[in-house]
């Protein structure tokens, strides 16, 4: 933080605790672990003991399933401080909550009774089973299909693709269509999959570009039945589950980058205090100076952005999910060009793999990318602020201005 303006203080004391918590371990345990460049194969599951040893697994839970529930500006805040050292530690807090949400949501008392403290816990786990080969960010284009089976049980066929954490995940929150002759989103319904139902194949853990520790791979669903009580809300009716734990997300995204944005700013003043050219360092050159001037100034608007953004889930004010879509979309942006500029900075250093920069602008690719690409949050913002949902009046309007707007 650059601009000293506090908001921890006016946390709860658990907040507070959690992202104190959530430093100490960032800078004493995963720092040191994160300087390697080749990690160890075990790294995500040290990373998942160490979070859950600390508690910072039971942040979203309800406090009757075992959880803390920290509030959404503490959560963001334990997640900041933890990308500011690792990405993949991140992932770990918000692949928790991505997995839960949905079972939190629209479980019934008796399902989460039994699943959710150990999801708090850390000792199971569970994976968003949303995305498909053509259905990305238009989630009506789902082919996944639930059909009636029995009294009351399901049959769901169809495949999943990009499903992060599937390979270690005792459970899968999987949306299918129940209704095809409902138009876009409508006719999805929400099922919590148990991971050892007969029909179910897990491919091998996809390669990607960076975030190689957190394993993504695609489900295929054969003829796979469950049992009634593993519906979740009502039939057709889990876009809106799906909705409401993504506007929670995106706001942990944004969190993730603001936090190794700041990573990048960090190192890479460090390296110009240090690096010597023309007989001095090199942020002594008013050009590097100026591009650290941008990169802070660009990691300070994230923070505040996805803080503001944060206090209206937590007020569940009605613009909070264009809020989490405004965050979402700045401050992966952000992160991609602070870390661009870091590289920059670093020079042919800043290229090769064992520097860390390098790492941190792959890893930063993807939030551009995940829970939602930034293109269709730039535009559900546009389409309601030009469809008046948030009203933006200015008394400078005139009759003028009016009569010329219907010419």
């Amino acid at each position: 933080m650059i601009i000293g303006i506090d908001v921890d203080d006016d946390l709860p004391e658990i907040d507070q605790l959690q992202i104190k918590q959530a430093r100490e371990l960032a800078d004493q345990v995963i720092a040191p672990l994160a300087r390697e460049i080749s990690r160890p194969p075990n790294y995500l599951r040290v990373i998942h003991e160490a979070l859950a040893a600390a508690g910072l697994l039971r942040m979203p839970f309800p406090e009757k399933y075992g959880g803390t529930a920290t509030s959404m500006l503490g959560r963001v805040r334990v997640m900041e401080e933890l990308c500011r050292v690792d990405t993949v530690a991140g992932s770990v807090i918000s692949g928790t909550e991505l997995g839960a949400m949905p079972l939190i949501l629209g479980g019934t008392e008796s399902l989460k009774s039994n699943i959710l403290p150990e999801l708090a816990m850390g000792t199971r786990q569970a994976a968003f089973a949303l995305t498909e080969h053509f259905a990305g960010t238009d989630v009506s284009a789902i082919t996944t299909r639930a059909e009636p089976d029995g009294v009351t049980g399901w049959r769901i066929t169809g495949n999943k693709h990009l499903i992060t954490r599937a390979s270690i995940s005792d459970y899968f929150c999987v949306f299918a269509k129940t209704d095809w002759q409902a138009a876009g989103p409508r006719g999805i319904s929400c099922f919590w999959v148990p991971a050892n139902t007969k029909g179910i194949t897990i491919s091998s853990p996809l390669n990607k570009m960076a975030w190689e520790e957190s394993p993504v791979c695609d489900i295929d669903l054969d003829h796979v039945i469950v049992e009634g009580k593993y519906l979740l809300g009502e039939v057709n009716k889990g876009y809106n589950i799906a909705f409401r734990t993504l506007n929670k997300v995106r706001l942990l995204i944004a969190a993730s980058a603001t936090g190794r944005a700041q990573c990048a700013l960090e190192l890479a003043v460090q390296y110009a205090r240090r690096r010597q050219s023309g007989g001095k360092p090199i942020g002594l050159h008013q050009g590097i100076r100026w591009l650290i001037a941008d990169m802070a100034t660009a990691v300070e608007a994230s923070r505040r952005l996805t803080y503001a953004a944060a206090l209206a889930e937590d007020g569940k004010k009605p613009e909070a999910p264009m809020g989490a879509s405004m965050a979402k979309a700045y401050a992966t942006d952000t992160a991609m060009k602070v870390t661009t500029s870091a590289v920059q900075i670093f020079g042919g250093n800043g290229y090769l793999r064992e520097n860390i920069v390098e790492r941190l602008m792959r890893e930063s690719k993807l939030g551009q990318i995940m829970e939602g690409t930034n293109e269709i949050h730039r535009d559900i913002v546009g389409r309601r602020l030009v469809k008046g949902d948030i009203s933006l009046e200015n008394p400078l309007w005139t009759p003028e201005m009016e009569a010329s707007a219907w010419l």
